[in-house]
């Protein structure tokens, strides 16, 4: 079997697991997403949108790949555990992806402000403060905007240290999240010589084969709630009909003055020159 890998590069919450989730809904790719994770001898987290109940990461096929750190021998397991040959590793870092002969490599970006609050929204203030209704995290920026300031120079360092080492990558392709489409997507399966898409896939295409390692969780909830339930989720991935929207709502939870703080940031702004979001 030839084994044929994508790799995403990226910083957090710029959109690679969308990418995987949606390349990974060609009947000839598994999107694997955080692949990496298996490879941890600890690892015992499985299929984020299945869980316990997965058919394809069962306890077994998860020790087969733990402390596996021969990249060869590592895909073509997985491709032997997924049956598919095509896999999406988005492991995002470069010491988690280089050391691999990669068919695609891809940098997965998004607007740099877009990417910040959702940083804050689905990682900082839920595990740093415990606080996951978006009010209340309106509330907090409000009330404490000294420490969402100490907070936000930190991470300004240090996505733009990974975001600058990635733009000096010339194997890199860029691929920007608000600006994909179907053409986007389909020229990627060209370079694989895989059939195209008719449509642009959406949630319920999704589900088709789906078995992440990590990854951001929601494409996982849009997809395990019955077609009949409700969620902003489900709503709001569903509302994008050809070209991808990305979710505005965590833009919306800093104050006036924390955003005119990002927009000053020297590193904000050297940021958006590297990312290409200068205009």
């Amino acid at each position: 079997m030839t084994i044929k890998t994508i790799a995403i590069y990226g910083v957090a919450y710029s959109g690679s697991t969308i990418l995987n989730t949606i390349l990974g809904s060609h009947s000839k790719i598994y999107g694997g997403s955080e692949l990496f994770r298996l490879r941890s001898f600890n690892n015992e987290e499985g299929c984020s949108a299945h869980g316990e109940t997965c058919g394809i990461w069962t306890p077994q096929n998860l020790l087969k790949l733990n402390g596996c750190n021969n990249l060869i021998k590592f895909y073509k397991q997985i491709a032997k555990i997924t049956g598919r040959n095509i896999i999406v590793d988005s492991s995002k870092l470069i010491d988690k992806l280089d050391g691999y002969d990669h068919d695609l490599k891809l940098w997965i970006v998004k607007n740099p402000m877009s990417s910040i609050c959702s940083f804050l929204t689905n990682y900082y203030f839920k595990n740093t403060h415990k606080i996951i209704k978006f009010e209340e995290m309106k509330k907090f920026c409000k009330d404490n905007p000294e420490v969402i300031k100490k907070f936000l120079d930190i991470r300004l360092q240090n996505v733009l240290y990974d975001q600058i080492r990635f733009s000096k990558r010339k194997d890199l392709v860029q691929v920007k999240l608000e600006f994909l489409n179907l053409e986007d997507i389909n020229g990627l399966l060209r370079e694989l010589n895989l059939e195209s898409f008719k449509k642009f896939p959406k949630p319920e295409d999704w589900n088709k084969f789906f078995h992440p390692i990590g990854g951001n969780r929601a494409p996982g909830y849009v997809i395990s709630k019955p077609k009949d339930s409700i969620s902003d989720k489900k709503l709001f991935y569903g509302k994008q009909k050809g070209f991808f929207t990305t979710d505005e709502r965590p833009s919306k939870i800093i104050t006036p003055e924390i955003k005119e703080y990002i927009l000053k940031s020297k590193l904000y702004k050297t940021l958006k020159e590297v990312t290409g979001y200068n205009d």
